[in-house]
């Protein structure tokens, strides 16, 4: 079954997104030059990873996604990605670039030189993620040179929702079929205004903060056609005061911006848990971070992950 994130991507008619779908395919059909899919949260990395494997034509137990506990063992996931070349062709998936521990990395590096050597022998293709660019990565010393300059030139820059608002009715429609198809709804489509108001919010949460908000008004419509008191109460309020700064610019006076910008934060880690019901891998995966960097925030803002909406640990 295809994964509703991934059909987002059949689901574009903005010309960036055109020639995102155009670089993908020519990814697909050279397993020696790796992918690096580069784009804020939200915006569906891994998901596009996911399509790229689809369109490899591979199949589905031909994709190996190294997670936080593999990259944390050099030994083992060395151990891991040199049988998984060996075995067959496949697409190997390493999330978050900037986050992989320096001796994962230097790993990936003297692997990734094994397939530029003997790509007679290897059909591994090879698919990274960034939330920043490689080049910077490399300037803050997060990225090993002999690993960048191995990373090749084929990157794949996923838009922002707000570069591509044109998309925005027909990612509505979408994700309205998906919960009707499921039976959660009876909402056949949403009212104009509504659409028009959608793209005029910039939508920092990307095609994810989307799909949520567009599910929550599924949930509670009381009709077939969406109206703009079922969408979240925080979004109306950003919506009807037209102020940049979500979700509820009240809550901002006296406030500098790095405290608008953590009070943010903090909300939107407490509502990826609560959906995951309290379990940390699957939010970390939902909101396109590692397991690591979640336990660091949950620490830090001191929510109790079984009781995200409850109040702060001491």
């Amino acid at each position: 079954m295809r994964n509703r994130m991934q059909d987002i991507f059949l689901f574009g008619k903005s010309h960036v997104f055109e020639s995102v779908r155009n670089q993908i395919r020519i990814a697909s059909q050279s397993p020696a030059i790796p992918m690096i899919i580069q784009g804020d949260s939200g915006t569906g990395k891994t998901a596009l990873a996911h399509e790229f494997h689809r369109t490899t034509g591979l199949p589905h137990d031909a994709l190996r996604i190294i997670d936080g506990s593999l990259a944390e063992d050099p030994i083992r996931l060395n151990e891991t990605l040199s049988k998984h070349m060996e075995l067959k062709p496949g697409v190997v998936l390493l999330e978050e670039l900037g986050d992989l521990p320096d001796r994962a990395q230097s790993v990936v590096a003297t692997l990734l030189d094994v397939s530029h050597r003997e790509p007679a022998n290897n059909a591994t293709h090879w698919v990274f993620t960034s939330r920043q660019a490689c080049s910077n990565l490399l300037r803050e010393g997060r990225l090993r040179e002999d690993l960048y300059f191995r990373l090749g030139s084929l990157y794949v820059t996923l838009p922002r929702l707000s570069d591509r608002l044109h998309d925005i009715p027909t990612l509505v429609q979408h994700f309205i079929n998906i919960f009707r198809n499921r039976g959660e709804s009876m909402v056949a489509g949403a009212a104009p205004d509504v659409l028009k108001q959608l793209q005029s919010y910039s939508w920092p949460g990307n095609v994810r903060e989307l799909e949520i908000a567009i599910q929550f008004a599924c949930t509670v419509a009381h009709d077939s056609i969406l109206q703009f008191s079922d969408l979240p109460p925080a979004l109306q309020k950003h919506l009807r005061s037209e102020s940049p700064v979500p979700p509820d610019p009240s809550n901002t006076r006296g406030k500098s911006l790095q405290q608008a910008v953590e009070d943010f934060e903090r909300d939107f880690i407490v509502q990826a848990l609560s959906r995951a019901r309290g379990n940390m891998a699957q939010a970390a995966r939902a909101i396109e971070t590692t397991g690591r960097i979640l336990r660091y925030k949950v620490k830090r803002y001191g929510i109790d992950p079984k009781h995200p909406q409850g109040k702060k640990r001491d």
